[in-house]
This record gives structure tokens, C-alpha cells and sequence, in this order.
């Protein structure tokens, strides 16, 4: 194995371990370095705190979501749903945002609109797939759709 090589796969042990672990902690140990083995510790840190529920920007109105994208979209997290029991909520909210992202960019260019008005998730999964959409809160321990989105 090359020194690139390891280098890569000790950051990327690093970045997921803090991702997956941020409030446990851990330690990474690459055996074979060149004076014997390297190890980082990450130290556990405190979760963030929830991010509000956005409301949407005054004078923006919510994107107008069809029949067949809130069908898509429901089938996009509902598809999920069993890797994030496995994950837990914090994985599983980043791999929401991917799933909202993805969506929402397949669906015409409501990226926007939905950048501007979160709620549109949580109305459209209320309207169309209500089941899913309690699975996902409780599944990623938030209160409402539009707080478990970061960044979006």
C-alpha cells in the first residue's frame, strides 16, 4: 500500500468517524506507517443543536410539487427507511439530505423552492405518504421534515 493510499483511507476513517461517532469519540490506528503505526484520537463532542424548522421566506411562495414528483419523493425516503433504522439518526439524516437534494433536483428545478420554503417537504410527505413521512421523524428523531434539512 502506498503512503498516498494510506493517507486517504486514514482521512476518510477520520471524517467517518467523526460523523458516525461525534458524540462518543474514537481512535484510528494505521498500522505499517513508516515509523511504525499512527494514531489519531477524536474527541467526543456535543451533538449540535436541532436546526429551527425554516417557515420560508416572506414573498416566496412553496414550490408547486405534482402528483407524480410527491409520489417519487415518498418513494425516494420510504427506499431509505430501512438503511436508516441500521444507521441511526445521525447518519441517517445526512443520507436525508442527500435523498431531498437528489429529489428535488430531479423534479423540474424546485431546488429553489424548496431552499426558500422547507415545508413543502413535510406538506407534500403529510399529503401523500403520511406513514413514511412518521417513520422518517421518528427514524431521525427531528420534528418535522424541514428541520432534519441542512443546508438545503
Amino acid at each position: 500500500m502506498t503512503n498516498h493510499t494510506r493517507a486517504l483511507r486514514t482521512t476518510i476513517a477520520a471524517i467517518c468517524c467523526a460523523a458516525a461517532l461525534a458524540t462518543a469519540g474514537c481512535t484510528i490506528t494505521v498500522e505499517g506507517a513508516s515509523n511504525g503505526s499512527a494514531t489519531t484520537t477524536v474527541p467526543p463532542v456535543a451533538p449540535a443543536p436541532a436546526p429551527a424548522p425554516a417557515t420560508g421566506v416572506p414573498g416566496v411562495t412553496a414550490p408547486s410539487v405534482d402528483s407524480g414528483a410527491a409520489q417519487r419523493l415518498c418513494s425516494d425516503i420510504g427506499a431509505q427507511l430501512s438503511n436508516w433504522r441500521i444507521q441511526g439518526p445521525t447518519l441517517g439524516r445526512g443520507g436525508f439530505n442527500l435523498v431531498v437534494q437528489s429529489w428535488a433536483a430531479a423534479s423540474g428545478g424546485i431546488n429553489l423552492g424548496v431552499l426558500t420554503n422547507r415545508t413543502v417537504i413535510d406538506d407534500t410527505t403529510q399529503a401523500y405518504c403520511p406513514d413514511i413521512r412518521s417513520q422518517t421523524l421518528d427514524l431521525l428523531d427531528i420534528p418535522t421534515l424541514a428541520a432534519g434539512l441542512v443546508g438545503l
